[in-house]
């Protein structure tokens, strides 16, 4: 008994655990060179798709050189000279994710790098990012950040290490067929933006947790008929 009730356990705890390994959604680390409004992403996994529309123009090559997503190396190396986009206090940055899956996703995080542009009178620009879903006309902002200045002025094809900001999205659930919209506004650079989710659903967890339960009651009620 004690070998099934610690196998039925393991099989528990395991499908919890495999349910909770994030992914990279849809990430962007290539730009074109001023010849489309839109992109799709660099890198995808299976079931999403996504856009990036820029209202202005992007830049190759040039960019970011730390080779990663944010802060983080979890995702495998990001090329470094393979251009950027712009974003203006005139045209902001838009970038779209879908979910064409049968499941909801856990959203985790948005990885990002930024430099700012200086502004006339000296002092860098804020960036502000918000999100809405379903193509909503209702923005909840995410955060504002104040990235580093751009080190390299006008030159737009240098490198140079971006700063790198990881925002926290772990109270969004990207439903199934759901869309969801980021928007950057500011001025300045961007590149190697990412999403991060984990894909399992409630009743994932609660198959997980009923399993458990159910080993227990049955062990426990097999003892006292003993």
């Amino acid at each position: 008994m004690k070998k099934s009730l610690f196998a039925l356990l393991g099989a528990s705890a395991l499908l919890v655990s495999n349910s909770s390994a994030a992914i990279l959604v849809a990430g962007w680390h290539a730009f074109d060179n001023n010849s489309t409004a839109s992109e799709a992403p660099d890198s995808v996994s299976t079931g999403f798709s996504g856009l990036v529309v820029k209202n202005t123009y992007s830049v190759s090559p040039g960019g970011d050189n730390d080779g990663t997503y944010g802060n983080s190396s979890a995702w495998g190396v990001v090329p470094s000279n393979d251009g950027y986009a712009r974003v203006t206090t005139a045209a902001n940055l838009y970038f779209t994710v879908t979910n064409n899956n049968a499941s909801a996703v856990q959203l985790t995080s948005l990885l990002f790098d930024a430099v700012s542009s200086q502004k006339a009178g000296g002092g860098t620009y804020d960036f502000t990012i918000s999100y809405s879903l379903n193509g909503g006309t209702t923005w909840t902002a995410l955060s504002t950040v104040n990235p580093a200045l751009n080190a390299n002025g006008f030159n737009p094809n240098q490198q140079e290490d971006f700063s790198d900001f990881v925002l926290n999205l772990s109270s969004v659930t990207l439903a199934s067929a759901a869309t969801i919209q980021f928007r950057f506004e500011g001025q300045g650079r961007i590149d190697n933006v990412a999403l991060i989710a984990v894909p399992e659903t409630s009743s994932t967890i609660a198959l997980g947790g009923l399993l458990g339960a159910g080993v227990f009651f049955r062990s426990r009620r097999r003892s006292v008929i003993a």
